[in-house]
């Protein structure tokens, strides 16, 4: 069976004009997807669970279909050596899914250098507990106190999203995985998050500063958006 993809337009706080969101649900399935929306699934891949294929195939057909309304190229992004998309000229783009969604961000190559998607489910406590040490220290909870209160599972799944869509926004500048304490989350408003590079990073770094991190929160996850203007 080949899976049919419904398209939505997601509105993401941060998108300037000419940058486009798409998003789809799908439901998991129990065999082998090896193709959908004519994207053909890698050989790297054809021995992946059904749910990390299909996953795969919704992400780049909501980036194809975000390509077409924007008129770009909407030839579907290849993957690197680091499961990275590899866009097709004149397009910068990022891709997310978690549980049964998948999302990609688009823009043209002329609007922004680089950019980051990312969306989770909010955790449970105990996950939030057992592995807040992993991802951030007191200091950068203590940041969001007055924003959301004390929710441990919503300031850890906050802080972990925002994170990840840099990650995602700063690999072109320096090709490598970055370490969740390299990023430190400093400033925090309504929709916007302010984090500092360590001076490693920030040497590496293609403009000084890391971009702010702005998101959007639903009843079950957060969206996070990083953007290299």
């Amino acid at each position: 069976m080949v899976p049919a993809f419904e398209f939505t337009e997601v509105h993401l706080p941060g998108l300037a004009p000419g940058m486009l969101g798409i998003g789809t649900r799908y439901q998991p399935m129990g065999e082998p997807v090896l193709e959908a929306a004519g994207i053909q699934l890698p050989p790297a891949l054809a021995t992946a669970v059904p749910s990390r294929q299909l996953e795969y195939l919704a992400g780049r057909a909501c980036a194809v279909e975000a390509c077409r309304r924007l008129g770009l190229d909407a030839t579907p992004a290849t993957t690197g050596l680091h499961r990275e998309p590899i866009w097709p000229t004149g397009v910068v783009g990022s891709i997310t899914h978690s549980h049964g969604e998948a999302m990609a961000v688009i823009s043209p190559s002329f609007a922004c250098r680089s950019l980051g998607v990312d969306i989770e489910h909010i955790v449970d406590l105990q996950k939030a507990e057992d592995l807040f040490s992993v991802i951030a220290d007191p200091a950068e909870a203590d940041v969001l106190k007055d924003l959301i209160g004390n929710n441990l599972a919503l300031i850890f799944t906050l802080i972990f999203c925002a994170k990840e869509a840099i990650f995602k926004a700063t690999w072109p500048f320096v090709r490598r995985f970055i370490d969740f304490d390299e990023v430190k989350l400093v400033a925090a408003k309504s929709g916007s998050l302010t984090f500092a590079a360590d001076a490693p990073l920030a040497s590496q770094l293609a403009s000084p500063g890391l971009p702010p991190v702005t998101f959007a929160a639903a009843t079950s996850s957060i969206t996070t958006l990083c953007i290299y203007r």
